[in-house]
């Protein structure tokens, strides 16, 4: 038997618990260990800067192509390596 329900030995309506039964609370609000939610960004349509890489060999298996931890751009274009730089722009 549940308590509360009507065939219950105690029958009737159980009285109201302090406690919820729910792991996201009585109001099924958000749990206190979800993660925070990340605030959206506003992405620009134009972009800001375009380099052109028209030796570029498209080949899934080559990764010519890396962006650094150190902010720069690296291309591999033939047999040469061109970096650019986030900060500078150069």
């Amino acid at each position: 038997y549940m308590s509360g329900d009507a065939l219950s030995p105690m029958g009737g309506a159980a009285p109201p618990s302090p406690y919820s039964r729910s792991p996201l609370g009585a109001d099924g609000g958000a749990s206190p260990f979800a993660s925070p939610k990340a605030a959206s960004r506003k992405i620009p349509r134009a972009p800001f800067k375009v380099l052109d890489a028209p030796a570029l060999q498209d080949d899934f298996y080559l990764n010519l192509v890396d962006w650094s931890a150190q902010n720069v751009l690296a291309v591999g274009l033939a047999n040469c390596v061109y970096l650019w730089s986030a900060h500078t722009s150069k």
